[in-house]
């Protein structure tokens, strides 16, 4: 009886030894490769699996390419499994191989590919800067009231300066932009209307005296395109104002108001441009305005 305990032991062993020999892990991938073995480690935590092979090599497998893991028979020749497992191994090795070739293939072909020919800009291509040359009206007009008599009506009194008026636009974004502009004119003409907005008189500039006009204004103009197409905008500025003759001369500076629409095409755009004097060193009784249609080249 003695004996018993160690009788006991050794069936234990060969039941074990038997039981190991009997089965082994599968691994069936994705792919379709098979591989058989021992699993040795399994982390859950990162989906890896490590399994060692029938001929002692290990492999790391991620659970993402596993279809299923299953406990089978085993191979009864062990030549034969490890044959098997060798030729899953180099059957993926070519797959790799293959796909290696593939990839350089298509980067050579893509190498060698003749450049792609260029193709118009978009509508709303980003213009930087515009240089504008435009036509400039500056009026000035005040009301007078005149009695004949019988009754007294009120006569509007509008100076007319005409010239040129150079600009440069930075355009920030495509809805804000900083524009910076000169003015340079002469008295062109002084009309008078009655209170239905009927020319009274109309007088030349060969009867009237030499006034000159220059003005200068930095504005922030905001609007709703400063990119190619059509655009609406607005903005507020300062205005700075001169008149010189014979007589002296006159100087202001006041706060303006931008108001326009225009259309901007690739290399160029055509804007009607509207300055109205809201506030400043003009007497309150004067109603100050610049016209200007403007031309303007992009760079």
């Amino acid at each position: 009886m003695k004996f018993f305990p160690y009788v006991i032991f050794c069936i234990a062993f060969c039941v074990s030894s038997f039981s190991h020999s009997a089965s082994q892990d599968v691994i069936y991938k994705k792919d379709g490769s098979v591989l058989r073995g021992e699993l040795i480690e399994q982390d859950f935590s990162n989906g890896v699996y490590k399994i060692e092979l029938i001929g002692g090599s290990v492999f790391v497998v991620n659970q993402a390419d596993i279809e299923k893991i299953t406990k089978e028979k085993a191979v009864a020749d062990q030549s034969v499994s490890q044959g098997e497992t060798e030729k899953e191994l180099n059957s993926l090795a070519d797959e790799s191989r293959s796909k290696l070739q593939g990839r350089a293939t298509t980067e050579k072909a893509l190498l060698n590919h003749p450049a792609m020919p260029n193709v118009d800009a978009p509508s709303d291509k980003k213009i930087a800067n515009v240089f504008y040359i435009s036509t400039l009206a500056h009026t000035v007009s005040s009301d007078m009231d005149i009695y004949n008599g019988f009754y007294s009506e009120t006569i509007t009194f509008t100076e007319t300066f005409t010239g040129l008026k150079l600009a440069f636009q930075n355009n920030l974004s495509k809805n804000v932009a900083t524009h910076f502009s000169i003015r340079k004119g002469s008295l062109d003409s002084i009309e008078y209307t009655d209170e239905d907005d009927y020319v009274i008189q109309t007088v030349s500039s060969n009867s009237l005296p030499d006034v000159d006009y220059f003005g200068a204004s930095v504005d922030m103009i905001v609007s709703t395109n400063h990119y190619q197409g059509f655009q609406l905008f607005s903005g507020l500025g300062i205005s700075h104002d001169e008149y010189s003759s014979s007589f002296g001369g006159e100087q202001y500076t006041s706060l303006v108001l931008d108001l326009g629409l225009g259309y901007a095409w690739k290399p160029a755009q055509l804007a009607l441009h509207y300055q109205g004097y809201i506030a400043g060193d003009y007497p309150d009784e004067l109603d100050v305005a610049n016209i200007h249609l403007q031309l303007g080249f992009h760079f």
